[in-house]
């Protein structure tokens, strides 16, 4: 099981009225992923959209997927506080030891950041 933050509902509102829930991935997004990688020197990096069930990974560079349940998903607890989620290394961090990604794809380390959705 995965956390779920305090504010999910308006979350999930605020995802819904910009139309990210069921949008298809933009190139843009993609060009934002690049330039992450490029300045992180990662093999991988996304932009997703965490909504009731899955990720959405609308800008990606690094993988060919393009979504995955939310019960895998890093992001998933990054969205439950505005702090950086750093994981140092994936394969020894309880939480994510056992994870899909982790296991089929060595993701050792990783730094997520949640967008603020208040205006």
């Amino acid at each position: 099981m995965y956390p779920v933050p305090d504010d999910e509902a308006e979350r999930l509102e605020f995802l819904s009225d910009c139309g990210l829930t069921g949008s298809p991935a933009e190139r843009e997004f993609d060009e934002i992923a690049h330039l992450a990688a490029d300045l992180c020197d990662a093999p991988i990096a996304l932009v997703t959209i965490i909504t009731k069930d899955n990720q959405r990974l609308h800008g990606r560079t690094g993988v060919a997927i393009d979504s995955t349940s939310r019960d895998i998903s890093f992001c998933a607890h990054a969205i439950t506080s505005d702090a950086p989620f750093i994981v140092r290394d994936a394969a020894t961090d309880p939480r994510f030891a056992h994870n899909a990604l982790v296991i089929r794809r060595p993701v050792h380390s990783l730094l997520c950041r949640r967008a603020d959705h208040h205006t």
